[in-house]
């Protein structure tokens, strides 16, 4: 008996050993009869790893950049980049077929290139893992900055002249194309011209007043658009007498009221920076240098004299937010002769009653926009007296306003109405022009 017992007990121990373990209990948590070791990858039937998906978290991002200068492009994954192998592809001029870089270490998330000679050109990076999972990021593209090196300026010519506008951009294949407006249309259209940097305009009275621009588009379709500039009919300041002039045995200067002194004399205000003017002149005979001399009311004498020598133009800081200042300029060549003056006026941004300003018949003003964030065009305008309606001046879409003064703008009102970036306005204060 006791032998049957114990071949009973046996068979039913061999059993239970390929039957294998016997299920949990009601009411017990399910634990495997056999852990796996520490670290070892869990494998499913058909072999493959069961770790996470292999999954991008930062994919290379467009790069704008000057020639000179190193691009860098990096990608990123979730998680543990452990066991990770990277190859950078390239795209040359972004169409094509993608191709290995060979300069890029295998094991670096991070890709640097030259900007110079690479501009156009789009990289990748694909990412592989020890259990052979592979993820290819997103492409980006080497872009180049695109800006105005120079930009418009009003133009002042006689009848008859042919002049030039001209644009310089930096950027990549840029394309232009001119546009024009008349002074009683608020409507760009398309100038004849080709897709070049300049643009010529031969001066008439139905071309004077008339405003253009440029717009130039990159290869990357991305649009910038000149600031706005006037062609004007050229005029001649009245030019005063020297106050104390020098003794010299040289050419003797041109005789009081002739012609031509100056052939041009204004501002203009540079609405990058906010703070700087620039007064340029042509055509003054008798000189070989300048100088510029600045005092803080007509009558006061001249301070912070500035050289200007073998210059037609000179950059001047605006100092403070409204105020008047006045500039002459002087001429050398043996000669201490002032040729022209004029004053620079900035009003403030309250929209308030403003400023008096004095002036006489014959010189040259100028009013500078205040500096107003997100400023995107201005338009100025006067008025013949307090109870009158605003107009629109010809001079608009610049931050400056410049003319020669009349009789008939003495007592009249000005004021500059800024457009901003969200669609509303500002109101400069208004300045009044007084006669000196």
């Amino acid at each position: 008996m006791k032998k049957q017992l114990c071949a009973l007990l046996v068979l039913l121990l061999c059993l239970a050993a390929v039957s294998g373990p016997a299920a949990p209990a009601a009411g017990m948590d399910s634990v495997p009869a056999y852990p796996f070791p520490a670290g070892s990858d869990r494998s499913g039937e058909d072999g493959r790893s069961s770790r996470p998906a292999l999954s991008i978290d930062a994919h290379p991002a467009d790069v704008a950049t000057s020639p000179d200068s190193t691009a860098t492009f990096w990608v990123s994954v979730y998680g543990s980049a452990a066991g990770l192998t990277y190859q950078w592809q390239v795209r040359y001029g972004g169409t094509g077929n993608w191709y290995n870089l060979d300069t890029t270490g295998s094991l670096s998330n991070f890709l640097s290139v030259p900007a110079g000679g690479n501009f156009g050109n789009q990289y990748r990076c694909v990412l592989t893992r020890s259990d052979g999972q592979s993820v290819t990021s997103e492409y980006a593209t080497l872009k180049q900055n695109f800006y105005f090196l120079s930009n418009l300026w009003d133009i002042y010519a006689a009848d008859g002249e042919t002049v030039r506008f001209s644009v310089t951009v930096t950027g990549y294949r840029p394309t232009y194309r001119w546009e024009e407006r008349d002074v009683s249309s608020s409507s760009w259209r398309a100038a004849a011209q080709g897709d070049q940097s300049w643009l010529t305009v031969r001066a008439s009275p139905s071309t004077f007043g008339r405003e253009y621009r440029c717009v130039v588009q990159d290869g990357f379709g991305a649009v910038i658009t000149s600031y706005p500039a006037s062609l004007y009919a050229k005029q001649t300041p009245a030019p005063k007498p020297a106050a104390k002039p020098a003794q010299t045995t040289a050419a003797p200067a041109p005789a009081a009221g002739s012609p031509a002194a100056v052939s041009s004399f204004s501002f203009r205000a540079i609405p990058e920076s906010g703070d700087q003017i620039i007064l340029f002149w042509n055509a003054v005979p008798y000189a070989s240098s300048y100088r510029i001399t600045v005092s803080e009311n007509a009558d006061s004498d001249p301070d912070a004299p500035s050289e200007a020598t073998g210059n037609t133009y000179i950059r001047m800081p605006l100092s403070g937010t409204a105020g008047t200042r006045y500039y002459r300029l002087l001429t050398g060549g043996g000669q201490s002769r002032e040729i022209a003056g004029t004053s620079v006026t900035r009003p403030g941004a309250s929209g308030g009653s403003g400023m008096d300003v004095a002036a006489g018949a014959g010189e040259w003003i100028t009013f500078i926009a205040p500096s107003v964030k997100d400023a995107v065009s201005w338009q100025w305008q006067e008025r013949t007296s307090p109870e009158a309606q605003w107009n629109n001046v010809s001079q608009s879409g610049s931050a400056s306003c410049t003319f020669v003064v009349g009789e008939a703008q003495l007592g009249c009102q000005y004021r500059c109405v800024i457009r901003l970036k969200n669609g509303k306005t500002a109101e400069s204060d208004v300045i009044t022009l007084r006669r000196k």
